[in-house]
């Protein structure tokens, strides 16, 4: 008796023992490690990578979409980038993570009543801080950093100081991907089938996002704070990749990271094959010997559509005022591209009108889907049963097979957008498109100058007043601004005055002048804008379509190489940036 009731006794502590003791957690791991794009165990530097695990121990956050534990970059803080939060958790007072490797701490409800400990998450490789991109649960995409040599390297998490075992992974060189729906585990896709892109026609130029397609030239920078801001120049693949598609190849006009693009997403421009049936085909890009994952590319014979109608340079929609350059984007346009059309209003039998009204055609770039015109001085109108008060404008596209249906857009006095210079280096600003009056100099900052391989410091240098230079405009020079869409010039700048006939250039001699009806107004400055001397406002001498502001340059204007500068006019107003120094 004493043995067995010893034996029970023995299991009696034992179950006592299991219900009383803490469970011990279980170690956060990884599981496996594949390309972010193709699910395969194949992954490049300056790439990107999905890490699946278990125990992340991910939390939960409330936001307006409901409470999620999936974070992206777009919730995160950039570090020297100036920052932005997701709406969705602004106000809040919702604690966000930063973008350092998401270290930081996350409260959980609408007014942190009861936050969480302190959750730091890192992934790091040869313990080199990797990009995280996104985490969801047990899943994070990361950026695998450029500057780590091929080989075997090993993937290790970190939570909360503690790290996980290390998970080996092969870098190869190359590593090619293309857009898909995402990796449910480790060698399986999200979807079966391949993603499928825009619908195209046979000579359109495609632009896909891309992954893995090897080192650069010049070589993407070494650190991760431009991850969310962006590279700081376009930048080249060393190989040159080949694109198939439906078996054909397809010739590569881009291959490489676009200015202002996060660090690893490639850009791959191709031109789909003339000679591609109509039907749906699949495109692989392929970088010596590798190949990515599919894609689905539907190939048609596209109806003439317009899709949308804006000011060539605001790119505002659904406003055209008479005179201005507007772009027009859609299908049918054909593929063929032109370039200088004007005062043509023709194109291999391609045309545009606006209430029936043939504009003049600037560059027709199909495979852009792309049509620049001038909107016509005179838009007739529309009968008054169909438009009493004379705003709808009706733009229809026209070709060898017929007529598109109309695009509808409203008639205005003025909706004027500031042309801009194309960012020789990294900038979230606008330069307004500005030269030194009568004077060949760009006003810009004197970094771009360099950058464009022109002279600085061009009363300095003593250059030449039709010499291409470029520097920052001082109290007290005359300034030319370039814009479009101020409206009806005359001859005299009144309402009953002459008007540059459609299809027509202003005099380059000036003589006579065509002027807006009423003056633009020109504000310098951020927080206590100063308004310019405005000395003309009309259309640019020797062009259509395009206007010029010439003011002189205030003596009370901050300086600097981003000053803020606003251009209004008949109800209608843009901005941009002017270099400026005292």
């Amino acid at each position: 008796m004493a043995r067995v009731f010893a034996k029970h006794a023995k299991h009696c502590v034992l179950i006592v023992l299991s219900a009383c003791l803490p469970l011990v957690a279980q170690r956060h791991a990884i599981t496996g490690v594949v390309n972010a794009a193709t699910c395969e165990n194949r992954v490049a530097p300056g790439s990107f990578a999905t890490v699946f695990g278990r125990n992340f121990e991910t939390p939960a956050v409330s936001t307006e979409a409901g409470v999620s534990n999936c974070f992206k970059t777009d919730v995160m803080f950039a570090i020297g980038c100036g920052g932005y939060t997701n709406p969705d958790l602004a106000g809040r007072n919702l604690r966000t993570v930063s973008v350092e490797g998401m270290t930081g701490s996350v409260c959980v409800g609408r007014n942190c009543g009861t936050p969480k400990p302190d959750w730091v998450f890192r992934v790091l490789i040869n313990g080199m801080r990797a990009g995280l991109y996104e985490l969801c649960g047990e899943t994070a995409t990361v950026y695998v950093p450029a500057e780590l040599p091929t080989g075997r390297v090993r993937f290790v998490v970190e939570l909360n100081s503690v790290s996980s075992a290390p998970f080996e992974v092969q870098l190869d060189q190359f590593a090619p991907g293309l857009p898909s729906p995402g990796c449910a585990s480790p060698g399986v896709p999200k979807a079966a089938a391949p993603m499928a892109i825009e619908t195209v026609e046979p000579g359109d130029e495609v632009s896909l996002e891309a992954i893995g397609l090897g080192p650069m030239s010049p070589a993407q920078p070494k650190s991760l704070g431009p991850m969310i801001c962006g590279v700081p120049l376009d930048s080249f693949t060393v190989f040159q990749p080949l694109v198939k598609i439906g078996g054909l190849d397809a010739e590569v006009t881009f291959s490489g990271v676009r200015v202002r693009s996060p660090l690893g997403r490639y850009t791959l421009s191709f031109i789909v094959p003339s000679a591609l049936p109509v039907r749906d085909h699949t495109a692989i890009v392929e970088v010596e010997g590798r190949r990515s994952n599919p894609v689905l590319v539907p190939v048609r014979s596209m109806p003439l559509t317009i899709r949308s109608v804006l000011n060539a340079a605001s790119f505002k929609q659904g406003l055209v005022a008479p005179g201005a350059i507007m772009t027009v984007y859609g299908w049918g346009f054909g593929n063929e591209d032109g370039f200088g059309l004007f005062p043509s209003t023709t194109f291999r039998q391609l045309s545009v009108t606006f209430n029936g009204q043939p504009a003049p055609l600037v560059h027709v770039v199909a495979s852009k889907k792309q049509i620049n015109v001038v909107a016509p001085n005179e838009i007739p109108r529309l009968p008054f049963n169909q438009d009493p008060f004379n705003r709808l404008v009706e733009v229809r596209i026209q070709n060898g097979a017929g007529v598109s249906a109309k695009f509808d857009v409203r008639r205005t006095d003025a909706s004027l957008g500031l042309f801009t210079l194309s960012p020789p280096v990294q900038t979230s600003y606008r330069v307004v498109a500005a030269r030194f009056s009568n004077r060949g100099w760009l006003v810009i900052p004197p970094s771009w100058a360099e950058k464009y391989n022109i002279p600085g410091d061009c009363r300095a240098r003593g250059e030449a007043p039709l010499a291409l230079c470029g520097e920052p405009a001082r109290p007290g020079d005359a300034v030319d601004l370039y814009l479009t869409g101020l409206g009806v010039a005359t001859a005299d700048g009144t309402a009953t005055g002459t008007r540059l006939p459609t299809g027509s250039v202003a005099p380059a001699n000036g003589q006579p002048l065509y002027r807006t009806v009423g003056t633009a107004g020109v504000l310098i400055g951020g927080d206590n804008p100063v308004w310019a001397n405005v000395l003309f406002s009309g259309m640019a001498p020797g062009f259509a379509g395009l206007y010029q502001v010439t003011f002189i340059m205030p003596e009370n204007v901050p300086q600097g190489d981003w000053v803020p500068i606003e251009v209004r006019f008949g109800g209608s107003s843009d901005w941009a940036t002017i270099a400026i120094r005292h």
